[in-house]
């Protein structure tokens, strides 16, 4: 027998409805809470008790007012009168405090309760924690403030390539609006040359790769070329799935322009410097060619007058020596004129070495017997292996002007040592005088460079002797260099290829 309450209803299809509302609010992810006109909690399911932190038995009977921060007290009185009025209340975001004391934001939902005669006794809430939305929206805003206030243009554009978003900078940089651009595919942006790079950086991004500060050129509406720099990024969707890229662009065409000042500037510089360099060699030629061209001169002039002048007072003997010294002085002054030869051919690269196998200790015996060098120690350890792949003349220049600066600025004995080492050739000068200064060192291989005490030397020469020798070695796959000779003097050592080197 079904039990009838007054009015007909059913009493069965009440508790199913009621039951039905308990497992309702009990399974709800939001919180529900209700409460009485007083502001006293009388209800409070799971929800509420995992976002508030209080069980049901700690917040059942206690005031509503324990939820809400102090900033925002008499907000609970203004939702009442509303509802009161019988204005609704829906997601009005909010803060509200937990028992640990952490703020939360919610969307609250607030409806009337209700008797059997229709009058207001309380409200029901219903509070959802939009934390993680808020967050997620202010960093949405944030991320679209940062966008349009950006220097760089911020494109986006999808895995084909059209343009999905376009900043203000995008706009001020390439001159096409918002409106202009999305839509279009990016190679509106390409000069025709770089068209295939693009795509290759779109498949590069496609892959999962990123492009960091890659230095480019985009064309601009106005038909501008654009220096650019690009870091371009792979754009996801929520699975992870590459969808598009992300390109920050930044205008460079002004750094680019003044690096290229910088770049020409430099370049006038070193010009300059170049050209003071060539007027101090230039000076410091004239100055030593002045006495080292001047003294033959002089003493050929001379002899040869004399010669002419008092033919018939001259004596064969007297006469002879007169002619030695014009011979002498001649062939001082055909080396001179040689080195200077020389050493412009190596400064215009036409120095075309004719390499052989040179065996060392013959070349260097006839070069000092030729040269009429006597008393000069040669040393070779194993003839038979010391073979130079050399130009012949050019060993015999490299060997004499060495042998030649020890004999001006060293003391005897001078040794020439020959000796294979590995690959390589080594033929080393050695004296046994005072050796070079350390504040001359740098300049030793310089033009015009002769000994510490520069033009002032008693020494006989323009200086150039060691330069030929280090342009002559380096043409021919060799070196020039100069070491110390323990406990005194000085080392001038040669290194050459071997002639079965590979």
């Amino acid at each position: 027998m079904v039990t009838q309450l007054p009015g007909h209803i059913d009493l069965r299809q009440i508790t199913t409805a009621v039951g039905l509302l308990v497992s309702i609010i009990e399974g709800s992810d939001d919180a529900i809470i209700a409460k009485d006109l007083n502001g006293t909690i009388i209800s409070w399911n799971p929800a509420a008790e995992r976002l508030f932190e209080y069980t049901e038995q700690e917040a059942v009977g206690q005031a509503i007012e324990m939820l809400i921060p102090d900033d925002h007290k008499g907000e609970d009185r203004v939702v009442m009168d509303r509802i009161l009025a019988g204005a609704p209340v829906e997601h009005y975001e909010t803060e509200r405090i937990t028992k640990s004391g952490r703020r939360v934001n919610v969307s609250l939902t607030v409806s009337a309760l209700r008797d059997l005669e229709g009058h207001v006794v309380g409200a029901s809430k219903i509070m959802r924690d939009v934390s993680g939305v808020r967050e997620s929206r202010e960093m949405q805003e944030l991320l679209a403030a940062v966008v349009e206030s950006s220097d760089d243009a911020i494109i986006a554009k999808d895995s084909s390539g059209i343009i999905t978003s376009w900043n203000a900078s995008a706009e001020r940089i390439f001159g096409y609006t918002a409106a202009e651009a999305v839509g279009q595919h990016v190679s509106m942006l390409l000069p025709e040359d770089l068209v295939g790079r693009e795509r290759d950086i779109l498949n590069e991004i496609l892959a999962g790769q990123k492009v960091d500060h890659y230095e480019t050129r985009r064309s601009a509406r106005d038909g501008r070329v654009v220096d650019v720099s690009l870091t371009v990024s792979p754009l996801r969707d929520a699975d992870g799935t590459i969808i598009g890229a992300s390109k920050v662009v930044r205008d460079i065409t002004e750094r680019n322009r003044i690096a290229e000042q910088a770049r020409r500037a430099d370049q006038i510089s070193r010009a300059n410097e170049q050209l003071a360099a060539a007027d101090r060699l230039k000076d410091q030629f004239l100055a030593m060619a002045n006495h080292e061209l001047r003294t033959p001169l002089t003493a050929i002039s001379g002899f040869t007058r004399t010669l002419i002048d008092l033919e018939d007072q001259i004596e064969p003997e007297q006469r002879r020596e007169f002619l030695d010294i014009i011979s002498n002085q001649a062939d001082r002054l055909t080396r001179i004129v040689e080195d200077m030869l020389t050493l412009s051919r190596l400064s215009l690269g036409e120095i075309v070495p004719r390499v052989e196998p040179v065996g060392v200790a013959d070349a260097v015996q006839r070069v000092l017997r030729e040269n009429d060098r006597p008393g000069i120690n040669v040393l070779v350890e194993d003839d038979a292996e010391v073979v130079a792949a050399v130009d012949p003349h050019h060993l015999q220049q490299m060997v004499l002007n060495y042998v030649d600066n020890a004999c001006k600025y060293g003391a005897e004995p001078i040794d020439v040592l020959a000796s294979r080492e590995g690959d390589h050739v080594f033929i080393r000068v050695r004296d046994h005088g005072e050796g070079v200064s350390p504040q001359f060192e740098p300049q030793l291989f310089d033009r015009f460079s002769r000994g510490a005490a520069g033009i002032s030397t008693n020494a006989s020469g323009v200086g150039l002797g060691l330069s030929i020798v280090r342009g002559l070695a380096r043409a021919q796959g060799g070196d020039a260099w100069h070491e110390p000779n323990e406990p005194t003097g000085a080392q001038f050592c040669l290194r050459l290829p071997a002639a079965d080197a590979p």
